[in-house]
């Protein structure tokens, strides 16, 4: 992340803002795609989460994390608004997402994913759909890193269950 942006953004910079959001456009979006299952409500979550991050951009202490922080301001803006409509799914409907049509396994494993636990899904899909390094998922979930292994561990190893046991059936 480059320092110089993110400090002429926390002094009220727009241009420097809009450089720092414009990268990171894409992925959240998709992001907030597959949390909330519709483009209306990703764009809700979307635009919610960079009038935040704008209007807070002033209190960031470490520049590096910008990314991190921004995810994290989606997520929370995701939550609230699926507890306003239903329970929380952290990766909504997988299929509203547009994907290629899946094939048998593609299929094995979405089907498993749903099946997973919210803590645990969020963090399958924050790890390998977003490609967050442990230590930003650690910082993003707002927990110690080996807690973030940890989850991570046990989700997978879940999954590898699931799929066992589909695959034996």
């Amino acid at each position: 992340m480059d320092a110089s942006l993110v400090s002429h953004a926390r002094r009220g910079d727009r241009e420097a803002f809009a450089a720092l959001i414009a990268p990171l456009e894409n992925r959240l979006y998709r992001t907030a795609l597959a949390i909330m299952g519709n483009p209306a409500d990703a764009e809700d979550a979307w635009q919610n989460t960079v009038l935040k991050a704008f209007r807070g951009v002033s209190a960031l202490r470490e520049p590096d994390y910008f990314s991190t922080w921004v995810t994290r301001i989606l997520l929370n803006e995701c939550k609230q608004g699926l507890r306003r409509r239903r329970p929380w799914s952290p990766v909504g409907d997988l299929a509203q997402v547009a994907l290629p049509e899946p094939d048998a396994e593609q299929a094995a494993l979405r089907d498993a994913l749903r099946q997973l636990s919210g803590d645990q899904r969020t963090v399958v899909f924050l790890r390998y759909w977003l490609g967050l390094p442990l230590a930003e998922l650690a910082e993003v979930l707002e927990v110690p890193v080996p807690t973030a292994k940890s989850r991570l561990y046990e989700a997978l190893k879940r999954l590898r269950l699931m799929l066992r046991e589909e695959e034996e059936s």
